[in-house]
């Protein structure tokens, strides 16, 4: 394909296009949990300027 061409985006018509997007699980149904945050060694100095931010 030519470089004017959009090369990723895919031709179908409106109504294939509407049925896939309804098909696809939504954001909402997803389950995340993030991973657990490590335990850093913070001095007190660092503690300090956390607490005043």
């Amino acid at each position: 394909p030519a470089m004017a061409d959009d090369f990723y985006r895919t031709l179908m018509d409106e109504q294939d296009r509407k049925t896939i997007l309804q098909t696809c699980p939504r954001n909402i149904d997803m389950v995340y949990d993030p991973p657990p945050l490590n335990d850093v060694k913070i001095s007190a100095d660092g503690k300090r300027m956390d607490s005043s931010l």
